[in-house]
Order: C-alpha cells, then sequence, then structure tokens
C-alpha cells in the first residue's frame, strides 16, 4: 500500500491536468485516511525500530494534511494529529531523530501561527536533546523574534 501512496502523490505533483491533479491528491488522502483507520483499529504495538508504527503513520498523515492546499480542508486534521502525537504516551521513547522531526515540524507550524514562544520553546526541546536536527534548530531559532 505504501508504494500505491507514493505513485499517487507524485502522479499528483507530476500530471498537468488539473482535475486530475485534484483526483491524485484526493485519492491520496483517502490512501492516508485508511492508513489512520488501520492503525486505530491495531493494538499499537507494532514497533519501527524504537518507534511505534502508530506514531509514523500520524506523523506522515500530518505533514501531508498540513502541507496540502486550504481548500482540502485538511489542516485542523493535521493539527489535530501533530498534538496526538506530541502528548501520546511513547511518544518519549521514540527515536531521537524521529522526535526531532516531530518538533520540527510543530515549531514551523508555530511560527507560521505566529506563537513565536511555543517555536522557541520546541526549537529548543530540539537542542537541549541534541537531536539530528538540532544545527537546522539552532538557525531557525536565530530567526525567531
Amino acid at each position: 500500500m505504501a508504494y500505491t501512496g507514493s505513485a499517487t502523490s507524485s502522479l499528483a505533483t507530476t500530471t498537468s491536468l488539473p482535475w486530475k491533479k485534484m483526483s491524485y491528491a484526493e485519492e491520496g488522502m483517502a490512501l492516508l485516511d485508511k492508513a489512520l483507520q488501520l492503525v486505530a483499529a491495531s493494538d499499537g504495538s507494532a514497533m519501527h525500530g524504537t518507534t511505534p508504527v502508530l506514531l509514523e503513520v500520524k506523523f506522515t498523515a500530518l505533514n501531508t494534511f498540513l502541507a496540502v492546499p486550504g481548500f482540502m480542508n485538511r489542516g485542523p486534521r493535521g493539527e489535530k494529529l501533530l498534538a496526538e502525537v506530541l502528548a501520546h504516551k511513547q511518544f518519549e521513547q521514540a527515536a531521537l531523530g524521529f522526535r526531532g522531526a516531530v518538533w520540527m515540524r510543530a515549531a514551523r507550524l508555530a511560527l507560521e501561527q505566529k506563537r513565536s514562544d511555543d517555536a522557541k520553546r520546541l526549537l529548543n526541546e530540539v537542542i537541549q536533546n541534541a537531536a539530528p536536527q538540532a544545527d537546522t534548530a539552532k538557525a531557525l531559532l536565530k530567526g525567531v523574534v
């Protein structure tokens, strides 16, 4: 199923026909919705290394939902999924690289929403934990007012 989703999203960005773009994008969103339903129905014990698959699926979906145009009405769901990932009981045990990616995405969203205090807190979390994204977080933090 992952291959199909990748192919679908690739088609949505490479086709020049607007109605085809929307069709492929909607198909990709439907696949993400299905993946979210599948992990919600699971017991949540499946792991990818030290990171729960549940968190990775939610992170993939939220990144996509926050990236699509506003008229697709996925932003609020992306924000909700981000809050769920950050608050999940297994988040602190997840791989540091994964946690860093989540903190960075949350910091960027906070910056987009003009919540500079939240962005600073999240970027400092990346830096203090020495996540692989620490250098990027330091650079981004310099521009936060």
